[in-house]
């Protein structure tokens, strides 16, 4: 009976860490969730997907918790239908700035990373639309 009870469940995925900062994936059913979440008083943190352009390391992901690697307001206005956020990492006198745009500047200037990866030269175009991005960002 328990297994028929959990193959029908809803179920909910969770990451164990192990070792050297690796994860294991392990679906659990809503209610071993719940019930885990009770007896290790466990808080569920708001997280968002970030995907990042970056002038040094390129692209990658990163989660950010909602309130300290991000604020609410931010998330409220630029996040995607499906949640997602798009940044991008650029460097002022060596310090990595971080700022999150629209998507659709995002895929413009994934596609120039795309491009000059390619050995195609979009440097003046890629200034130009840096400079735009860290203008908007001092309006707020």
């Amino acid at each position: 009976m328990g297994i028929l009870n959990f193959l029908r469940s809803k179920k909910v995925t969770i990451e164990i860490p192990i070792s050297d900062g690796k994860t294991v994936k392990k679906k659990i059913s809503d209610a071993e969730f719940e019930q885990l979440k009770l007896n290790l008083n466990l808080k569920l943190l708001d997280t968002v997907e970030a995907h990042i352009l970056d002038s040094i390391r390129g692209y990658y992901v990163e989660t950010w918790i909602v309130g300290d690697d991000i604020e609410r307001e931010t998330v409220e206005e630029y996040a995607t239908s499906s949640g997602e956020l798009y940044a991008m990492c650029v460097y002022e006198k060596g310090e990595p700035q971080t700022y999150v745009i629209a998507k659709e500047i995002w895929d413009k200037q994934k596609s120039i990373f795309s491009s000059i990866d390619q050995g195609k030269d979009y440097q003046e175009e890629f200034d130009e639309a840096v400079a735009i991005i860290t203008k908007d960002q001092g309006k707020d």
